[in-house]
């Protein structure tokens, strides 16, 4: 007599993984230079299939999105470069929050 046995095994994608280099906090001056480099972001699955990793930067103020990148070239990019001028709307004293979503196929992570 013939035995045989059948099983079912999903494989599920992990998560992808933000990150921004520096550290939690950095301090800068009105008219420094800044870049923020979120290249060590990465799939650990290394799905290349679901095409690149694509990258949105979002900045906040006491909690609230504030439009000061919204003219800035990189923020596509994995890094964010760019100077805070008063003229622009960068408030000195203040500190702001600064998030990296990162989207590749249907996964996202910040």
């Amino acid at each position: 007599t013939n035995s045989s046995a059948t099983t079912y095994l999903a494989v599920g994608s992990q998560d992808l993984v933000a990150s921004i280099a520096g550290g939690v906090e950095q301090s800068v001056a009105i008219g420094d230079g800044v870049e923020l480099d979120g290249s060590d972001s990465y799939d650990p699955d290394e799905s290349d299939d679901e095409g690149d990793i694509l990258y949105a930067w979002t900045v906040a103020l006491d909690g609230v999105d504030v439009p000061l990148l919204a003219d800035e070239p990189t923020t596509g990019e994995a890094i964010l470069a760019f100077v805070p001028e008063t003229a622009t709307g960068w408030a000195g004293g203040s500190t702001y929050e600064f998030t990296l979503t990162i989207v590749r196929g249907a996964r996202a992570a910040s």
